[in-house]
């Protein structure tokens, strides 16, 4: 009997799993198997949140594959190339003849899957499939009438919404129960894969930045995604700016995983079209989704933006200061403007940060600190339970006018105003900087609220001005240009 292996990456589930269901269609054995690679993720600047999210969902994907039959293996492989010979070596091992993965587009990801086809290719034993799951379209597939990639969100997203049309897109079926399989050899793997797991677990146990209280599975994610799109979607175009309010799906950390896939949201979204959920609200969200996409979209086809480039070259010539007072004031928020150190904290405290204020804060490192933004693009890597890297990547280069589509460099966030637009009664605020709880609202976006306070506050002064700064970025732009 025929033996196929998937490799598990950023697609932690069963449903809508191509790599998955291309395995259970061409063998009546199918072995998942998932590469730790630890050093490789030191090296990425992943954090243990996120660690501690993928461990989780790992457990609970186990557990299911083990319902229908399919083992998963977990290798402790510590970097790519580990993983690429703990691949072949399975592959040799329990006698694989076809073994199935999803793509993914990150240059490092892209070199270790084709240094693991040049090493299989040298054995006519086996057969690999590559699926398309991290995108609604490859794409390559997505090229302007010159035949040339878009540099472009909007024709880039007409593109997409066209070829959408046509499409016939359906979720990939969910696999059906498997032939048992009975091996000492497995067996002895599964046994050395829990203890793997409990080895990282009671690791990240003794770190508290490794707490994450996001459920894992894919039931807590589909319920996530149902209570979003029966609920907050219908006001999602009013509400999504909104801070204080549960305004956004929060899907991100499963997203950024795999336990959701885009194209399950895609599809949930479209399937609800009713007098209670407006054309508008469904399009404003998908927009967000294929924004998703673009960002992967630009990593696929100009993959010097994985190696810290930017996507307009020149703009490496800014010369942005090194000041690390200013930018260790930045990551514990206590730069003395509100929005900024509410949104630094809530992500230092949760792991998570609601998108809006992930723009003010990256706008306000960038342009009014004029810190280099792979210093942002980092920290967020490093805290962030939901970090991905071509959507972390492509915001910072949006936020710091050096990517595709990015704000114009004279264009500055003024973070006052931006807190008093969308966090009028400084709810937000004050909920995640309490040392202004009791400033009256008329004054809590104002730059000297310390001296209109009535009385004293334990909070720092801003560390800079917010004029002269967006003056002195302006500037270091136009020189650069």
């Amino acid at each position: 009997m025929s033996t196929a292996l998937h490799w598990f990456r950023n697609d932690l589930r069963i449903a809508d799993n191509p790599g998955l269901t291309k395995a259970c269609d061409t063998s009546s054995h199918v072995i998942g198997v998932y590469c730790i690679c630890e050093k490789q993720m030191q090296q990425h600047g992943e954090g243990s949140r996120r660690f501690k999210f993928i461990l989780d969902n790992l457990t609970v994907l186990k557990a299911q594959l083990a319902d229908l039959n399919i083992p998963l293996i977990i290798l402790d492989s510590k970097t790519f190339e580990g993983a690429v010979e703990d691949i072949v070596q399975m592959v040799d091992e329990l006698s694989i003849e076809s073994l199935c993965f999803n793509v993914e587009y990150p240059i490092n990801e892209r070199l270790r899957d084709k240094l693991l086809c040049e090493q299989l290719e040298k054995s006519a034993s086996v057969s690999v499939h590559r699926l398309v799951d991290q995108s609604l379209i490859h794409p390559a597939k997505v090229l302007n009438g010159s035949g040339q990639p878009y540099k472009v969100f909007t024709p880039f997203k007409k593109a997409c919404i066209s070829m959408l049309a046509e499409y016939d897109l359906m979720l990939d079926p969910t696999p059906k129960q498997q032939s048992e399989i009975n091996d000492n050899k497995l067996n002895k793997l599964l046994t050395q894969s829990d203890e793997l797991i409990k080895h990282y677990q009671n690791q990240l146990a003794a770190n508290s930045q490794s707490d994450c209280k996001i459920a894992a599975g894919e039931v807590a994610a589909e319920q996530a995604l149902n209570k979003f799109i029966g609920g907050a979607l219908q006001y999602y175009p009013q509400q999504r700016d909104i801070p204080s309010d549960a305004g956004t799906s929060q899907l991100s950390p499963y997203l950024a995983v795999g336990v959701l896939s885009v194209k399950q949201c895609w599809l949930k979204a479209r399937q609800i079209r009713n007098e209670s959920t407006s054309e508008k609200a469904i399009n404003t969200w998908c927009d967000e989704l294929i924004w998703r996409d673009f960002y992967r979209y630009v990593m696929w086809h100009q993959p010097t933006v994985c190696k810290h480039n930017p996507f307009q070259a020149w703009t490496d010539k800014v010369q942005w200061t090194d000041n690390n007072t200013h930018f260790q004031r930045w990551c514990e928020g206590k730069t003395g403007i509100p929005i900024v150190d509410a949104g630094m904290r809530q992500m230092n405290e949760t792991g998570w940060m609601h998108n809006r204020v992930r723009m003010i804060v990256a706008s306000f490192l960038c342009k009014n600190l004029l810190a280099d933004w792979r210093k942002g693009e980092a920290y967020f890597m490093q805290q962030l339970v939901d970090a991905d890297f071509p959507s972390n990547n492509g915001g910072w280069q949006w936020s710091a006018s050096v990517g595709t589509d990015a704000a114009p460099y004279f264009r500055v966030f003024n973070p006052m105003l931006q807190a008093e637009r969308f966090d009028p009664e400084g709810e937000y605020i004050k909920r995640w900087v309490p040392e202004l709880a009791k400033v009256d609202k008329r004054i809590l976006h104002k730059e000297n609220l310390k001296k209109r306070h009535s009385h004293s506050l334990d909070y720092p002064e801003p560390i800079v001005d917010l004029k002269a700064t967006r003056q002195a970025a302006i500037d270091a732009f136009k020189e650069a240009k």
